[in-house]
Order: structure tokens, then C-alpha cells, then sequence
């Protein structure tokens, strides 16, 4: 009996200075093998033919744009997610200003999303999400934008009830190690 075929889903990063990209997309393809996606991973700034070499595109079923950088990406002169009629998700996760601001793509594919229900745009932040639904309500879309908050990770025993100090951090983590941040477990450590 031969075994049946995982859908493919394609996850297309870029590579960071930090790896943060790099460890995100590891982590998603991570919970999408859970999900019985067999992923494929694309990183736009290194050799696109070794990374496609073998990938039969029309078996995703899944495509995923971490970030807007990779939306820049064409086939046959025209952006990555017109290749494909399967759900493809724009999962921002850096600010929205920002994307939309320094990334054309980003704005071209919420657009184009508006007719297409096979384009879909993802936020980290609640308030983002919220936020481009109305935009989208407002233009007679009526998908919403969805909030997919990122996974907390925890070392030791989980999170503890004992609340000590109330923080909160602004900007971009994956950043703080490549402007020389100083990180530390607790305010007094600072």
C-alpha cells in the first residue's frame, strides 16, 4: 500500500542577520509537519532554482509570506502569489507601518486580496488585524484580516503565577542583539 502523499505548503523568508527569520520559519514548518503539511522552505535571497529544483508547484496547497520582502519574489514577471490558486497568507509580523511604507508588494498584495479569497493577510498584533478589517469593510471586503499572535516560548516550569514585574517591550526582538542591546531575566539584571 503506498503511503499518501502530505500536502505541500511553501514558507517564504528571507535570511536575517539574527536568524530570526530564519528560526520563525523553522518553528511554523515545525507545527505545519504536526498538521501533516510536509513544508518547503524558500528563503528569496539565495539560489531560488537549487531551492525549487524538485518542488512541484502545483501540489502546495499552502503558501505563506513571512513578512512582505518575500512578495517581491515573480514568476514569469508576475508576484509569487498570482502562481498559485491554493490559500497563500501574507503574516505580517514586523509593524504595518513599516510594511506597508518600505515594502510596494506588501500594499499590492493586500489589494489584490480584496477580490481574491484565496489571499489572505495575517497579523501578530490584535490591533493590526482589527485595524486592516475595517480598511478592507470599508472597501466592501468582508474577510477579515486574521490575528495570529506568536507562541510563547518558556523555559523551567511554564509560566509562573507570582506576577513581579510588570514590562513591556517595545521593538523589534530580533533586533536588540544586532544593535548591542543588553537583555537580562528580570529590571534589577539591567
Amino acid at each position: 500500500m503506498r503511503k499518501a502523499e502530505r500536502p505541500i505548503a511553501l514558507l517564504l523568508g528571507f535570511t536575517h542577520p539574527s536568524f530570526v527569520v530564519e528560526n520563525f520559519l523553522e518553528q511554523m514548518a515545525g507545527g505545519l509537519t504536526g498538521l501533516n503539511y510536509q513544508p518547503h522552505l524558500l528563503y528569496i535571497d539565495q539560489d531560488i532554482n537549487a531551492q525549487i529544483a524538485g518542488l512541484d508547484i502545483g501540489k502546495v496547497e499552502l503558501g505563506l509570506s513571512l513578512g512582505g520582502l518575500p512578495l517581491k519574489l515573480n514568476i514569469n514577471q508576475q508576484p509569487i502569489y498570482e502562481a498559485f490558486s491554493c490559500p497563500f497568507v501574507l503574516y505580517l509580523i514586523d509593524n504595518i507601518l513599516y510594511e506597508f511604507n518600505n515594502i510596494k508588494s506588501v500594499g499590492e498584495f493586500f489589494n489584490a486580496a480584496v477580490d481574491r479569497p484565496n489571499l489572505h493577510v495575517a497579523c501578530c498584533e490584535r490591533t493590526s488585524a482589527a485595524m486592516l478589517t475595517e480598511i478592507w469593510s470599508a472597501r466592501g471586503c468582508n474577510k477579515p484580516v486574521h490575528f495570529m499572535p506568536m507562541a510563547g516560548f518558556f523555559q523551567g516550569g511554564g509560566i509562573s503565577s507570582n506576577k513581579k514585574d510588570a514590562i513591556a517591550v517595545v521593538g523589534n526582538l530580533g533586533a536588540l542583539p544586532a544593535v548591542g542591546a543588553k537583555t537580562a531575566n528580570s529590571l534589577q539584571d539591567l
